[in-house]
């Protein structure tokens, strides 16, 4: 919907780009040279500089949610919210777009739903009640992003119908019981069985600190394989486990002198975790170019190999090679990429860091 409005797009990221560098400037001019702090801000301004720089050129723009690498022309996601939110807010013919469009808006899981893009639809729909239903589906308690908005229940006016599901048709008698408490000091909202079988909640709880939970999690199997009398219980493959964070999942899943490796660094753990990051970009890049690349070329899956390079190698790339580069050069070239990067593959004990050389000075990825 906010295709059309390059202009206004391009207003708006030249104005946060002019704050953002700003910032960085008066940051950069209070603090130590040299540092990595430093090179960082050094680094982002040239990027937000050159972004800049290049908006006048753009006539329109492009969604670009996974890019490893934003171009001038891209959103990503966290932009296209913002700007989305600034337009609806700001212009009335995109708000008559919207109702006109879409004169019934429904919102899963709306906790989790942008703060600033749920206060610009709530400002549509209450300039335009008589002809924008807004539905809104969700649970508080089951938030998992911390930008939704926290106070939606108190936002909403008064005319707003509030339906609550009264009745819970998932759960036994006893396990809802247990969300009831919980929830009777937070929402105080409750609800009740439809099921008059009383079930099980067991809650096992283990210590924060210096615990051994490899060991804590063995027995609380073995517990539920006695209480339920399923062996399968035993067998850590058979447990479905929820996993809420990235360390358990590197206890779990076996890489956790990796994870703690990454993770000493503060710094270096903020790339890895964090989801919106430039760093993170890095991570992506090579989770779903560079991985991928080295499995299909080890594995001589040619299909696979080309598909990557005609995506993401420079050689292949219509704007990356010199227009009058002949195409048997250009295969040539390629198989010549792939050869020197199979070379370094079958070497003994290579790095990632190696690894990511010998395709840097292939060409096959840039």
């Amino acid at each position: 919907m906010i295709q059309p409005f390059s202009k206004e797009i391009v207003a708006w990221l030249g104005e946060r780009l002019e704050g953002d560098i700003a910032e960085l400037e008066a940051l950069e001019s209070r603090a130590r040279s040299g540092t990595k702090a430093s090179e960082k801000r050094q680094l982002d301004l040239v990027a937000k500089r050159q972004r800049l720089a290049a908006l006048s050129s753009i006539s329109s723009f492009n969604y670009s949610p996974s890019q490893t690498s934003v171009s001038p022309d891209g959103l990503a996601h966290a932009e296209v919210l913002q700007i989305a939110a600034h337009l609806l807010s700001s212009k009335p013919l995109l708000q008559k777009i919207l109702v006109g469009r879409y004169p019934f808006l429904l919102i899963d899981e709306v906790q989790d739903t942008n703060a600033g893009l749920m206060d610009a639809i709530l400002l549509v729909q209450a300039a335009n009640a008589a002809n924008f239903c807004v539905g809104l589906f969700g649970d508080t308690m089951q938030r998992i992003y911390s930008d939704g908005k926290t106070d939606l229940e108190g936002t909403i006016g008064a005319d707003w119908r509030r339906p609550a599901l009264e009745t819970n048709y998932r759960s036994s008698r006893r396990v809802v019981e247990l969300i009831n408490a919980i929830r009777s000091e937070t929402d105080g909202r409750q609800q009740l069985a439809a099921s008059s079988r009383p079930g099980t909640a067991r809650l096992y709880i283990e210590p924060a600190l210096d615990a051994d939970h490899a060991r804590f999690e063995s027995g609380v199997r073995s517990e539920m394989a006695e209480a339920t009398g399923d062996a399968e219980w035993e067998t850590m493959t058979s447990v479905k486990t929820l996993i809420l964070e990235h360390a358990l999942a590197a206890r779990r899943h076996g890489f956790q002198q990796l994870f703690d490796a990454l993770g000493s660094d503060p710094a270096l753990r903020k790339t890895v975790v964090s989801r919106d990051s430039d760093s993170s970009e890095i991570i992506k890049f090579i989770r779903s170019v560079f991985l991928p690349l080295m499995q299909s070329i080890q594995s001589e899956d040619n299909l696979a190999t080309e598909q990557i390079l005609r995506v993401h190698s420079p050689i292949l790339d219509a704007g990356g090679h010199v227009e009058d580069e002949p195409y048997p050069k250009m295969v040539s070239l390629v198989r010549q990429a792939v050869a020197d990067v199979r070379s370094a593959i079958n070497g003994p004990d290579q790095s990632i860091r190696e690894l990511l050389a010998a395709v840097h000075h292939s060409n096959a990825l840039t």
